[in-house]
Order: structure tokens, then sequence, then C-alpha cells
């Protein structure tokens, strides 16, 4: 969780400042799409039906996470079915 944290903190740095009046929401989604991104290039070690163009097997690198990520639906899931819980339950500790 700390190094997706600092992963994610990249969103407030001066070199990706967001322009306009939203900059402040475009920098918090930016932040929580990185601590996605981030929880799930750690967390996932193994899957099974991801695949090329092809349907060959691809293996599990960051970089095959990310494109994963890219897909709405993956993205989606994870961050219901795993980055929720998981924050809620440091919530609850720190209760």
């Amino acid at each position: 969780m700390i190094a997706a944290r600092a992963e994610a903190g990249q969103a407030y740095r001066p070199e990706h400042a967001p322009e306009g009046d939203d900059a402040p929401d475009n920098r918090r989604w930016n932040a929580a799409e990185l601590l996605v991104r981030a929880l799930a290039r750690y967390a996932i070690t193994e899957w099974e039906g991801i695949g090329s163009a092809e349907g060959e097997p691809v293996p599990v690198t960051p970089t095959n996470v990310d494109g994963l990520m890219k897909v709405w639906r993956a993205f989606d899931a994870f961050d219901r079915l795993y980055v929720m819980p998981l924050l809620a339950e440091g919530e609850e500790k720190n209760a």
C-alpha cells in the first residue's frame, strides 16, 4: 500500500499539474487512478483467461497488468472488489 500511495502521489507533482478550474478534481481523479493501477501491479500475481488478440495466454507483467487496467470493466471490477475493501479495512483500523 505504501508503494502504491507513493506512485499515486505523483499526481500532485508540478510536472503532472492539470490546468483549468477543475484542476484539484482532476488531480484527485488522477491520483485515484494511479493508486488502483499501482495496486493492481502489486496484487495481481497470476491470472486465467487473459490473452493476446490472437488468443494466446499472456504472462503477468507490470506492462500487461497496466494494459488490463486500461479496460474499464477490469479496472472497475478491481477497484470495487479489491481496492475499496482494502481501503475500508484501513479506515476501520484507524477508527
